[in-house]
């Protein structure tokens, strides 16, 4: 696995995708609060030893160290 990232969808879900190719990924939760999305997010990527790319802001997207 690549990287698991934290994508704002519409105006207010946040989706979790674990990401396996150049275009490729799982959605592997929907969520309706960012941080909630964001613990998942950071659990699964620790869990898995991978990074975390926050895009839950558009324009200010970021990638956090595992």
């Amino acid at each position: 696995m690549k990287y698991v990232s934290i994508f704002k969808k519409e105006d207010y879900f946040y989706e979790v995708n674990l990401w396996h190719g150049k275009n490729k990924f799982f959605n592997i939760y929907t969520y309706d609060d960012k941080e909630i999305a964001m613990t998942v997010g950071k659990k699964l990527a620790s869990k898995l030893n991978i990074d975390l790319y926050d895009a839950t802001v558009k324009g200010d997207f970021k990638w956090i160290d595992n």
